[in-house]
């Protein structure tokens, strides 16, 4: 298996990983639980959606030119942002999706990122510092 596609599928499981426990503790918390578990997994499925966009994206930016693939990049990365922030409008327009679990739902790839390391041991521990 190719690097990058470790590295998505590692990235794609720190987000389930990380959105178990929000689930758990959320709906614990929070009175509208429903709403609370659509939010957090709507959330999540941009998440993911948007991290394969960006491997695609920066996949497809290193066969071009210099200057075309920064163009491409900022072009694809404004595509994520207004995703980002449609979904927003979305989750606060709609009921049934309670907005902190979108959130916590679209912070799961920070939070994948922050677990990457620890998926990753083995790599890790090849590397000389």
């Amino acid at each position: 298996m190719s690097e990058d596609k470790k590295t998505l599928r590692q990235l794609m499981l720190g987000i389930l990983i990380f959105v178990c426990p929000v689930l758990i503790f959320g709906t614990i918390i929070v009175s509208h639980k429903l709403s609370f578990i659509i939010g957090t997994l709507l959330g999540a499925g941009v998440s993911l959606g948007l991290l394969i966009h960006m491997k695609y994206t920066i996949g497809q930016s290193l066969n071009r030119p210099e200057k075309e693939a920064q163009k491409y990049m900022v072009v694809n990365y404004f595509v994520r942002y207004i995703i980002t922030i449609s979904f927003m409008v979305l989750a606060v327009l709609i009921d049934q999706i309670h907005i902190v679990g979108a959130i916590l739902g679209l912070l799961s790839t920070k939070a994948s990122a922050y677990i990457y390391p620890y998926l990753d041991r083995k790599n890790i521990s090849n590397k000389e510092v």
